[in-house]
């Protein structure tokens, strides 16, 4: 059999498995890099390579460090804040929207898997504490750590305009086409604030909550007996200086050294538990194992994908569905879902490598702007909301959340289609009046 056709068997395997639960999601996970190993598709290095990735690598010492910052009195404080906060009018959105920026910051200075991974701690006892619900809360925040990309004029922002004109270029598009420095911001910006707002006053309502969950803030989480910490003053505050410290230095590690975060954050972790704030076994039990064995053992899905060609026959199919039509709304909404599906299950780098230059290709040929195009197979390949596979962010939200499958699946649609009606509406006007 075509070594093509048996990684999009796999795939579908693995997709099927992952929704209907027969296997837990972990073992499902593992069994990824074993079948690419044992057909012969990807050798032991390649199958396996998702475990020495420098994302998962990360997640070692930035859940290390977030236990570090736990096991301090900071979140007991936090918690006596949010009690205080809450109490105000309109407490429960006050709280939320705290949250919310705070994760869209971290992720806007980081990246959206770490600063989740610092977060999702937080925002699970904070949620508690001020009534919110705990499910809701995180995936609010998880959709909005994967979607922060390309908003603010910082970092990445300031130099995926180059990737997009290199796509333009080699694509064959007229130099009008191209864009300047802040024409990403101008773009998603806009479509950001307004997604974030009705996802706050509507999206949460989509978002399924357990109802044996004790979420309702009926049990204060702040108990009259609850210790702030077990640590002495002094290490209390150096607990609490060590946690910040390290976000720091991750944040100019990243943005002005070029230096990876887990090497940065790795020596945090390390002085940590060296200085006794935290023991070996209680990192080993901050470690969210879930998240990171999914991400690891569904990374090598992309390499099987490029290696064998499945990646081109699925780029066919689409180039078939794109030569029956020119209107180019429809020809948008076929580049923004057709790598939106793919991204659930699929790195959403190579998802946007494979389906960019055939966007701008597609533009150009049929006498469409080909930004819209290209934009769309981009914001599509990014827009992953609706499985844990898709993101290092949204598994961990999942792993946080217990949330099932299915529902994790369900609560990501409304962010899904409102995020995709946005762009529809708004890069039309954008390009007109803007660019």
């Amino acid at each position: 059999m075509n070594q093509a056709i048996i990684v999009l068997i796999i795939m579908v395997v693995m997709i099927v498995t992952f929704f209907t639960g027969w296997i837990p999601i972990v073992a499902a996970a593992m069994g990824v890099p074993l079948l690419l190993e044992l057909t012969g598709i990807l050798t032991f290095s390649e199958a396996w390579a998702g475990f020495s990735n420098s994302t998962v690598i990360s997640f070692i010492p930035i859940f290390t460090m977030a236990a570090v910052l736990t096991k301090s009195s900071f979140i007991y404080r936090l918690k006596l804040w949010v009690k205080n906060l809450q109490k105000g009018k309109n407490g429960k959105f006050k709280v939320l929207a705290a949250l919310v920026f705070a994760t869209f910051l971290l992720t806007t200075f980081m990246n959206a898997a770490s600063a989740v991974a610092v977060m999702a701690p937080i925002i699970a006892s904070v949620a508690a504490e001020a009534g919110l619900s705990r499910k809701q809360t995180l995936k609010l925040c998880g959709d909005v750590s994967s979607n922060s990309i390309l908003v603010l004029p910082i970092g990445l922002t300031l130099t995926a305009y180059l990737t997009y004109n290199a796509y333009l270029e080699a694509g064959g598009a007229e130099s009008s086409y191209l864009f300047g420095i802040m024409d990403q911001t101008i773009l998603k910006a806009p479509i950001f604030v307004v997604w974030l707002i009705l996802m706050i006053v509507f999206g949460r309502r989509f978002i399924k909550v357990n109802d044996s969950e004790l979420e309702d803030g009926n049990e204060s989480v702040v108990k009259e007996n609850e210790k702030a910490t077990v640590l002495t003053k002094e290490l209390d505050r150096l607990a609490i200086g060590m946690f910040f410290a390290s976000i720091v230095v991750m944040v100019a590690g990243t943005q002005f050294f070029g230096i990876p975060i887990y090497l940065t954050c790795g020596v945090f972790a390390i002085a940590s538990i060296a200085m006794k704030l935290i023991t070996v076994n209680e990192a080993i039990a901050s470690m969210s194992w879930v998240s990171i064995v999914v991400i690891a053992g569904t990374l090598p899905v992309a390499t099987a994908l490029n290696k064998t060609g499945a990646s081109a026959i699925l780029a066919d199919i689409l180039s078939r569905m794109v030569g029956q039509t020119n209107n180019v709304y429809i020809l948008a909404a076929i580049f923004f879902l057709v790598p939106f599906v793919l991204t659930q299950f699929m790195s959403n780098t190579a998802c946007a490598a494979v389906f960019s230059p055939l966007a701008v290709t597609a533009g150009v040929a049929m006498g469409v702007d080909p930004r819209f195009l290209l934009v769309a197979s981009q914001l599509g390949a990014y827009s992953a909301f609706l499985t844990p596979m898709s993101t290092a962010c949204e598994a961990i939200t999942y792993e946080t959340g217990h949330f099932k499958m299915g529902e994790f699946a369900v609560s990501g649609i409304f962010s899904s289609v409102t995020w995709f009606v946005l762009f529809m509406i708004w890069f039309p006007i954008c390009s007109r009046y803007f660019f």
